[in-house]
């Protein structure tokens, strides 16, 4: 009889763990994170206008971002954003532009600046990502700033329209409260608004920081009640 007690609580726990029982769902403001696009709604502007008390937001509001700006992003997620009237921001790691990435997966072709002037700028606006993509856990201050600035001239140099928002390339940034706090202070001197992370929860409608905004890891293989989920409490999994 313990025997089975011991099993019917396993599974009770499994269930719990796996299917997010646990997870209270959140009002808020989840912002998804995609990287690229297979074949098989609020804008970073209009969060930031919200975020400085300018703005109103929708009653159920979705922020859609895509890191590093792979040329499936416009032959194959462009085409949706456009048939479903939605809008995106793809965050943009200047050294890479036109050229194959060197992360993740080994080698992927990024958009070159001609192919990201074919994109209407009322369906996608274009976010920071960094010069060379480097994890910025492991820079100085100094070069953090040579980043950002080198990752906005360049973009500015070839006439794409940025808004100042950040993604942590990896989702890196300094540990140390005071490394931390000189980063934000350095964002705020040269006109950085945001600055995404990962973190896998819905944002509040007033965070606390606007440079550690969560967006919401969203993979090829989540199935739609997964996806739904996720949209709803920031994770599936409670680990």
């Amino acid at each position: 009889m313990i025997y089975i007690f011991i099993f019917l609580l396993l599974v009770l726990g499994f269930f719990i763990i796996k299917y997010s029982f646990l997870i209270p769902e959140k009002k808020g403001i989840p912002v998804l994170m995609y990287h690229k696009i297979d074949e098989y709604q609020i804008t970073i502007n209009e969060l930031i206008g919200f975020l400085e008390n300018k703005t109103t937001l929708p009653q159920n509001p979705v922020l859609i971002t895509f890191d590093d700006g792979y040329v499936n992003n416009l032959t194959l997620a462009y085409p949706l954003l456009k048939k479903y009237q939605m809008k995106a921001t793809i965050f943009l790691p200047t050294a890479y532009l036109g050229g194959m990435s060197s992360w993740y997966d080994g080698g992927a072709m990024l958009m070159t600046y001609e192919q990201l002037k074919l994109m209407d700028t009322g369906v996608i606006e274009f976010g920071l990502h960094s010069h060379k993509h480097p994890n910025f856990k492991h820079l100085s201050i100094e070069q953090m700033r040579e980043e950002m600035l080198t990752n906005q001239q360049i973009l500015a140099q070839n006439g794409i329209t940025y808004t100042p928002a950040f993604a942590y390339p990896y989702g890196g940034r300094p540990k140390k409260k005071e490394a931390s706090q000189a980063m934000k202070k350095m964002f705020a001197e040269i006109g950085i608004k945001a600055a995404f992370r990962i973190g896998n929860k819905v944002n509040s409608f007033k965070p606390k920081d606007v440079y550690e905004l969560k967006r919401i890891d969203i993979q090829g293989n989540d199935s739609f009640w997964a996806f739904k989920t996720k949209l709803k409490k920031g994770r599936v999994k409670l680990l």
